[in-house]
């Protein structure tokens, strides 16, 4: 039996209209009192190079958009988002939202575009595996120099093959025990600054 035929249209369209109506707050809360794009500059690494900390990866200069909470002069805490093997989708837009809902600045990071990636779902090997930690460790950089940001109070959090890449982020000066991540444990974090 079909559940329409058994209730009266006029309580299926009321149940549906109450349940928009009760998700409005939440997707209303999420605001971004200013939006910035920022360029900066990186380098394409393959896996090997990253692990050497070869200096002679391909320049690339690739983007972040930055979305502040509220307008001021006070010092926010941020969260890189760091996108999967999809690119930049809904998904990081949405959390994009929930975490500038409770006051915390937002950059997105785009390490596909620039490189003229559009996915990497189907062709993992377009980009190194820990090519796109070099990217967040540039964009830690950049933010922690920005005049709203606070430096002491900046996270990073990924998707998928972005995951992967804060996960690994965390363990670079002791050693990724993610089996895919494949960073050896003389790997150290001064090599992204050196």
């Amino acid at each position: 039996m079909d559940i329409t035929s058994a209730v009266p249209k006029t309580v299926l369209w009321m149940v549906t209209f109450l349940g928009v109506i009760g998700l409005a707050p939440m997707l209303g809360n999420a605001q971004t009192a200013r939006i910035e794009l920022h360029p900066f500059e990186t380098m394409t690494l393959t896996d090997k190079q990253f692990l050497s900390g070869a200096k002679d990866g391909k320049p690339v200069v690739i983007a972040g958009e930055l979305r502040l909470p509220r307008p001021g002069t006070d010092r926010l805490p941020a969260v890189v988002l760091v996108h999967g093997s999809g690119g930049v989708g809904a998904n990081v837009d949405r959390w994009s939202q929930e975490l500038n809902g409770i006051g915390v600045a937002t950059f997105i990071l785009d390490g596909f575009t620039a490189r003229g990636i559009m996915n990497t779902t189907t062709n993992q090997a377009q980009l190194g595996q820990l090519a796109m930690i070099y990217d967040a460790y540039r964009a830690l950089e950049l933010l922690s120099k920005h005049p709203r940001i606070d430096p002491a109070r900046i996270g990073l959090m990924g998707f998928s093959r972005g995951g992967r890449v804060a996960f690994c982020s965390r363990f670079l000066n002791l050693c990724c025990f993610y089996p895919r991540c494949r960073v050896a444990r003389h790997t150290s974090y001064r090599m992204l600054y050196g």
